[in-house]
């Protein structure tokens, strides 16, 4: 019962921060982070952090939780990968990057792997 309470309290944190634009690390912000190739900078940490957070959360709500899948990542992706398909999505649509980055992030991995295409 424990183990519930130590998903779900970051899941609400985190919820609670989203709910408020001002508060919420907008794509555009990420987009920043990501479009810096020198592995070894501070930005690129920023990104790649963030990024395989995000997955991470996928993953564990995927599989505890089972909802619906909007997206099916190949299990030999890596996070280099999903950061050019993030930084590809968000320079053909710049007007969207407002949006909160796990939503605009989850949207362009669903685009780039949809689960239609896999199964």
């Amino acid at each position: 019962m424990r183990w519930y309470a130590f998903i779900l309290l970051p899941i609400a944190i985190l919820g609670a921060s989203a709910s408020h634009s001002q508060s919420s690390f907008q794509a555009s912000s990420l987009y920043q982070a990501c479009d810096n190739s020198d592995r070894t900078s501070l930005a690129y940490g920023v990104c790649s952090a963030y990024i395989r957070g995000a997955l991470d959360t996928y993953n564990v709500i995927e599989r505890h939780f089972q909802p619906q899948k909007v997206l099916c990542i190949p299990k030999s992706i890596s996070v280099e990968q999903i950061r050019l398909v993030f930084l590809k999505s968000a320079k053909e649509k710049p007007e969207t990057t407002h949006h909160d980055a796990a939503f605009f992030l989850v949207m362009a991995m669903a685009e780039a792997w949809p689960c239609s295409r896999i199964q």
